[in-house]
C-alpha cells in the first residue's frame, strides 16, 4: 500500500471517531437546550461530514480496482 492510500485509512478513522463524538452530542440534553439555528446548522454538519466519508470509503474501494 502506498503512503498517501494509508492516509486516506487514517483520515476516514479519524473522521469516523468525530462523526461518532458529534450523533453521541446529538443525542444529548446539550443539544436540546441549543437554539434552532446551532440545531441546524450541527445538522448540516453531521450530514458533511458523513458525505466525506462516504467519499474517502469510496475511494478505498478503488485501490483494490486495477487501474484502467
Amino acid at each position: 500500500m502506498e503512503d498517501w492510500q494509508q492516509r486516506v485509512f487514517e483520515e476516514r478513522e479519524a473522521l469516523r471517531r468525530l462523526i461518532s463524538k458529534l450523533r453521541g452530542m446529538l443525542s444529548s440534553d446539550v443539544y436540546t437546550k441549543l437554539d434552532d439555528m446551532d440545531q441546524l446548522l450541527l445538522c448540516r454538519q453531521e450530514r458533511a461530514m458523513t458525505a466525506y466519508q462516504d467519499i474517502l470509503s469510496e475511494r478505498i474501494a478503488r485501490f483494490k480496482e486495477p487501474s484502467a
